[in-house]
């Protein structure tokens, strides 16, 4: 996802702002108050909720915003099983 992103960045116009890590959330490190959003996709049940939470709380500028996203599951809705295989 990180090249997905890094391309579209490089469309925007003005200079680039946009700064990429791969870590594990419990294992990356960042300056207090340093981003206006946070975001976690599907994976925030796996992780170490409390710890990930602790570490957001202290990353984000006061006004920021935690964001958590996520999808349905495969089993949400009234779909048989062969018709989303289809």
């Amino acid at each position: 996802m990180i090249s997905v992103v890094r391309l579209k960045a490089a469309t925007l116009p003005g200079p680039p702002h946009w700064e990429f890590e791969i870590a594990a959330a419990e294992d990356l490190t960042a300056p207090e108050r340093s981003f206006d959003l946070v975001v976690i996709g599907n994976a925030f049940h796996r992780l170490r909720r409390a710890a990930v939470a602790e570490r957001v709380l202290r990353w984000l500028r006061p006004g920021g915003h935690p964001a958590l996203l996520w999808g349905g599951s495969p089993t949400d809705g009234d779909a048989t099983l062969s018709s989303r295989l289809a």
